[in-house]
């Protein structure tokens, strides 16, 4: 006889097969779901920016960036540093006008902002910094750069966020290994990547030649340049130390590089969050500077111990040929841009490192 009616027990029992049926599901869910929030992350994916750059330059600042970078902002990611969009260097690029609807963050050296900025050109004076304290200070309080950023976002849709710690102060090596003197520089040919490279150079008595900055250094191995311009950090290489040369070290140029954000990132952190990124950046460039101070010494103490010839300029010795440089660049910045634009700087620079060497 066909039962018409299932007893409680088999009906139980076929409760518990549909239930368990869905046991695996519903935990795959749950784990979609809250996993994300256990690893301390939104559930929805985060806003990511953009990181334009030199990957070979701007290393040391991108990974001291990203350090500070986490804790200020849960809620964007910073991408690792990459190259301007191909096809276009940093200043065509910048100047598009659907650049702005972007959301990213820049690196620009003081050479690809004054192509942007021809304003800017005289931050490459030389000798215009006596030390890293003198740039911070002049950074932190300086009229002439609080006009920059305005003129900056005057001519792009972008904001000027501040200075990216660089490599410090370059050093001008020869590739001659026994020189004593920088007076010996007189009328070789040495390689410049810029006119502010140039006219330190030729401050100390070498016959600076233009080229770009890729080139240098091939023209240097091959022997058609005698000497150039570049970051102490750039020679922590040990081939430098079989090669053979001569340094010369001083405060001809300071290497500053800047942080460029498109209006649409602007907009996105507001006031509040434009205060967060000035203390991430100001976090960021102690590190690289106390980083690098460890790293220029371990490189000075190799130099040392394989009789490389390094020789540091004080203020009092390079102050002839500060003169003669300075001179020769501000010929030339006059021909660029107003003297409103290089008298102002000039003289704050001055206070910064009256202030820095009080400290």
């Amino acid at each position: 006889m066909k039962q018409l009616f299932k007893s409680p027990d088999t009906q139980a029992r076929k409760g518990r097969k549909g239930w368990g049926f869905w046991i695996f599901p519903a935990l795959l869910l749950g784990f979609l779901v809250f996993f994300p929030l256990f690893l301390g992350l939104p559930g929805e994916a985060r806003e990511r920016i953009v990181f334009f750059g030199d990957p070979a330059v701007n290393a040391t600042f991108e990974k001291a960036l990203q350090e500070a970078w986490e804790a200020s902002f849960p809620d964007l990611s910073l991408g690792n540093l990459e190259p301007f969009p191909q096809g276009a260097s940093s200043s065509v690029y910048l100047s598009l006008p659907s650049s702005s609807e972007e959301l990213f963050l820049g690196v620009l050296s003081l050479r690809q902002l004054a192509i942007l900025l021809p304003e800017a050109l005289t931050l490459g004076t030389p000798f215009l910094f006596y030390s890293s304290g003198a740039v911070e200070l002049f950074f932190e309080q300086s009229r002439y750069w609080e006009l920059l950023r305005e003129r900056f976002q005057e001519v792009l849709p972008h904001f000027l966020a501040g200075p990216a710690e660089g490599g410090d102060f370059l050093a001008v090596l020869d590739s001659r290994k026994a020189l004593g003197d920088p007076l010996h520089l007189e009328g070789t040919l040495y390689g410049a990547s810029w006119e502010a490279e140039a006219a330190v150079l030729y401050g100390f008595g070498a016959k600076p030649l233009l080229l770009p900055s890729q080139e240098i250094l091939g023209a240097l191995l091959q022997g058609t340049l005698t000497g150039c311009m570049l970051p102490l950090e750039n020679l922590e290489s040990p081939f430098w130390e079989d090669f053979g040369i001569s340094l010369f070290l001083s405060s001809g140029l300071y290497d500053l590089q800047f942080l460029v954000l498109s209006q649409k990132l602007r907009e996105r952190l507001g006031e509040e969050g434009l205060s967060r990124l000035e203390a991430v950046q100001e976090r960021a460039n102690r590190k690289v500077r106390e980083d690098r101070v460890a790293k220029i010494t371990g490189i000075l103490e190799r130099f040392e111990k394989k009789e490389l010839h390094v020789q540091e300029l004080s203020l009092k010795e390079q102050a002839p040929f500060a003169v003669t440089a300075r001179t020769v660049y501000r010929q030339w910045l006059e021909t660029k841009i107003s003297r409103n634009w290089i008298d102002l700087p000039l003289q704050e620079a001055q206070d910064a490192n009256s202030m820095a060497g009080g400290q």
